[in-house]
């Protein structure tokens, strides 16, 4: 699999089998061979590609980071609460 993650946050925005082709460019990032899909958000100054890497269970967007070959939940820390991942809002949420 290749997922793209932002560079600074590290958080995984997509995922991809590893057939996939991609181009990343300083205005935008492609998938596909034909073209199939276009992120203009996505530049290579903002993110990156990693490969070789595992899907992880219950993969969402945002929902993890990808950090020195580790999948890590992207969940707060550090303020002494607990969270849960909720599909339907997409994000983490405090129990």
């Amino acid at each position: 699999m290749k997922t793209i993650i932002e560079t600074a946050t590290k958080e995984s925005i997509y995922l991809f089998e590893d057939s996939k082709h991609i181009e990343l460019t300083e205005d935008c990032l492609y998938v596909g061979d034909p073209i199939e899909f276009i992120c203009a958000c996505s530049k290579s100054t903002e993110v990156s590609i990693v490969t070789g890497v595992t899907e992880p269970t219950g993969w969402f967007g945002r929902k993890y980071k990808y950090d020195d070959g580790a999948w890590v939940n992207n969940h707060p820390t550090g303020d002494g609460k607990t969270y849960s991942w909720n599909d339907e809002k997409g994000k983490w949420l405090a129990d």
